[in-house]
């Protein structure tokens, strides 16, 4: 009887956990992986997003700049969270999808994220290259609350970090000879 009691519980606290992690999932700009936001994001195109992604990027964690970049420039403002991030990024390297489809592949370290909207902006996530699932609603980032949709992404490979230089074969070559030397100065010391 005890032990049907003891399942009982269980499986409501279960649901209790459940119901309490669901209504905490919202992401702030705050949270692990959010790199920052960009307000006013127009004329958004390739390369000016690659530019403002770059800049966000070189800023350091909690800070706030206006800046005038882009082609045509226009004034943005740049907000960082407290997670402060690096990297380098091209459009050459880049993944867009327009489709309004919010999953982001394996393979990029980080994601702009374009939701519309009268008061609309951008969110830079990083993703250390795991696939993404990026809010379908931009409102918990920006303060006009008007139920801002993701208009596209970007992902982009982190180009600044340096790719493995392969082993030629000198390495197994040397360990070879080596060996090699052992075993001959072995036979002539025996």
């Amino acid at each position: 009887m005890k032990y049907l009691d003891i399942k009982k519980l269980t499986a409501g606290f279960a649901v209790l956990g459940c119901l309490v992690a669901g209504s905490a999932s919202a992401l702030t700009i705050d949270s692990p992986g959010v790199v920052g936001t960009i307000v006013v994001g127009e004329p958004a195109s390739d390369a000016n997003e690659a530019i403002w992604v770059n800049y966000l990027l070189s800023l350091g964690a909690t800070t706030t700049s206006v800046a005038n970049l882009g082609n045509p420039a226009a004034n943005h403002t740049f907000t960082t969270g407290i997670n402060d991030f690096n990297g380098t990024v091209s459009s050459a390297s880049s993944l867009k999808d327009t489709t309004g489809n919010n999953s982001v592949p394996a393979g990029y370290d980080f994601v702009l994220a374009k939701y519309d909207g009268p008061h609309g902006g951008d969110v830079v996530f990083a993703t250390g290259g795991a696939a993404f699932t990026l809010p379908t609603a931009g409102d918990d980032f920006f303060t006009s609350n008007l139920g801002l949709g993701l208009s596209h992404f970007v992902a982009y490979i982190d180009t600044s970090k340096t790719p493995p230089v392969p082993d030629g074969g000198s390495t197994v070559l040397l360990l070879g000879v080596g060996l090699s030397a052992l075993a001959l100065a072995h036979r002539k010391l025996s």
